[in-house]
């Protein structure tokens, strides 16, 4: 990869881009699922709060974000088990963590 002016690599300047893209979509999706939990989920919501997660949680650390994994790992669980409290709570921790 070439140099820069600024000494970063054109792959490092590419991949923070990425990494800021992810970022976004992330808190957009993060977004979307706190709004079917303030819809008085049914079972559909639940299963698609659970879906959300599952795709989170397996590409927050492709994206070097780790912790968000983590997170939407315990927001998969949370959601088969129909806990709306915990969801609320780590899905604030997945935007925290996508804001950092």
């Amino acid at each position: 990869p070439r140099d820069t002016a600024d000494g970063d690599t054109s792959m490092d300047a590419f991949l923070a881009n990425e990494r800021a893209g992810y970022s976004q979509r992330g808190l957009e999706a993060a977004s979307d699922l706190k709004g079917l939990l303030a819809s008085s989920p049914g079972l559909e919501e639940w299963g698609a709060l659970r879906a959300g997660a599952h795709r989170l949680k397996g590409s927050g650390a492709s994206y070097g974000f780790a912790d968000v994994s983590a997170a939407a790992a315990e927001l998969e669980a949370a959601a088969m088990r129909l806990d709306a409290d915990t969801c609320t709570r780590l899905l604030e921790t997945i935007e925290a963590s996508l804001r950092a």
